[in-house]
């Protein structure tokens, strides 16, 4: 990322359309009008774990999950506020404990898999919460009554009722203030339930799956690497979704090929224009932004996510002043990185910067065990922590359990209780319940003593923001990268016909 202060602005800026990063002293020009038709390459990092609402949540899952299933609501790209998606309208209780959704008539799935009305809601909100279904994601309907049960096996929701085709009344066990604001998480986004309804069904799900969004999944390949012959890469194809009940998308098609990494291949095959759009890991986004062709073609937008060093329950060291978080993006991110001066990620609301401060504390002669990570992002952070506090003066070691681990989280959504839950230990919930409960007026400053009270535990250490970078062609414009780092394709479009 470019330097940047970290003020209000960072909020307007967090998410921009493609089109905007050409040379401040250059008069505007009109914007083209868009163009129907053509299809997109937008390369994919890695295969997708899962598209689907039940399973998904990886970044490169997300980007087609986004685009092809649909919510209640969704937070705008721009503001980050709620915007009616599925629900035309919403009210709730006095005690911010039952809501009320008024659907938008009209809205189905495509091919003939049916209507999207309350009820649809109530049987995906049923999966999803089911022990039987054992989804990750499940956690997001945690304030709805009777999610315990749910998850326990009995098989129902109480707090969900469908009181009409179009009207659906969510009941919650505690006071959440800002409840439609967890719905943004794609987990509860609406999906053909018949279509989950058995461990057969739901495997054919993640193959085929089917969602109210923009565009629907045309076929899904995953990598695969046969001995004795070439690796074949993983492909996803995307068409526009005939049934969709919004602005009809510019773009016929977004073809997605995985494409591991930004090496010299890739950006050769990005300049040959085989993609439109190629993700560049952190580490390679101070070397294209060098290259006089490339440096106006990224797009450097900050996402809702935080990477942090965790300490193993039970593990009484501490590293909270012992540690420089710019120091570790330094040599993680290069200069791009952005340091994390807080818990909540720059853009959410909420955010308060240099709210991380630890008195300083020399680590010399300590010894450190950091856990061995799995990931490439974990593993460029944790090389990054243990070279800093060597320099420091530790003794480090990378073991396969260590007192202290990486942690890459990455939020469903910008309700500022989600990274409260995410964070806190089994007894601090009532942490997470005072961030749900407060008033918009008085939400930062509560979510202020949350971030306050799990710092000074010493439990967890900061040390960098997510931020999402990509390549985008000229000639693409409208393409809006979403706070999850996801891209909002019914938008996109090419300057010139294709």
């Amino acid at each position: 990322m470019r330097t940047r202060s970290r003020s209000a602005s960072l909020l307007a800026l967090a998410l921009l359309a493609a089109g905007c990063g050409h040379g401040a002293a250059a008069p505007a020009s009109p914007e083209p009008r868009p163009v129907n038709g053509g299809t997109l390459v937008y390369a994919l990092p890695a295969d997708p774990v899962s598209v689907t609402p039940l399973y998904g949540g990886d970044a490169a899952g997300l980007v087609i999950e986004r685009n092809v299933f649909a919510g209640l609501v969704d937070a705008d790209p721009s503001t980050l506020r709620t915007v009616p998606v599925i629900a035309r309208s919403w009210s709730k209780s006095p005690d911010a404990r039952t809501y009320t959704f008024r659907l938008r008539p009209h809205v189905s799935f495509p091919g003939g898999a049916g209507a999207v009305t309350a009820a649809t809601f109530v049987a995906d909100w049923r999966l999803l919460c089911s022990r039987r279904v054992a989804s990750p994601n499940a956690a997001v309907l945690e304030p709805v009554s009777g999610y315990a049960s749910c998850a326990s096996g009995s098989g129902t929701l109480s707090g969900v009722h469908a009181t009409g085709p179009l009207t659906l009344v969510v009941q919650l066990s505690r006071p959440v203030a800002d409840f439609p604001s967890m719905l943004a998480d794609p987990a509860t986004w609406a999906f053909p339930p018949q279509l989950a309804a058995t461990a057969g069904d739901r495997a054919a799900f993640e193959r085929a799956p089917v969602g109210a969004g923009p565009f629907r999944l045309v076929s899904l390949r995953k990598s695969t690497h046969p001995a004795g012959k070439a690796a074949v890469a993983g492909l996803a194809v995307l068409s526009r979704n005939p049934a969709y009940f919004g602005t009809r998308p510019h773009l016929d098609r977004v073809e997605m090929p995985v494409v591991a990494g930004a090496d010299a291949g890739s950006i050769a095959a990005y300049r040959a224009g085989r993609y439109q759009v190629l993700p560049i890991p952190p580490a390679e986004v101070d070397v294209v932004r060098a290259d006089p062709e490339f440096g106006r073609q990224l797009l450097d937008t900050p996402r809702l996510s935080l990477i942090s060093l965790q300490r193993r329950p039970g593990a009484t060291s501490s590293l909270a002043g012992g540690l420089s978080a710019s120091q570790v993006t330094a040599l993680a991110a290069g200069k791009s990185g952005q340091a994390a001066d807080a818990l909540v990620p720059v853009g959410m609301p909420g955010y308060v910067p240099d709210v991380a401060h630890f008195a300083p504390s020399p680590v010399t002669g300590e010894t450190v065990t950091l856990t061995r990570p799995a990931g490439a992002t974990e593993r460029s952070y944790t090389s990054a922590v243990a070279r800093v506090l060597r320099t420091g003066g530790a003794q480090v070691r990378i073991v396969r359990h260590g007192d202290w681990a990486v942690s890459e989280l990455n939020l469903q959504s910008a309700a500022p209780a989600t990274v409260v839950a995410a964070l806190v230990g089994p007894g601090e919930t009532s942490l997470v319940f005072q961030v749900e409960a407060a008033p918009p007026a008085t939400v930062g400053r509560t979510l202020l003593h949350a971030q306050q009270t799990l710092l000074a535990s010493g439990s967890i250490v900061p040390l960098t923001f997510g931020q999402t970078q990509l390549l985008i062609a000229p000639g693409v414009s409208g393409l809006v990268v979403d706070a999850l780092g996801a891209p909002r394709l019914a938008g996109a479009w090419f300057t010139t016909s294709r």
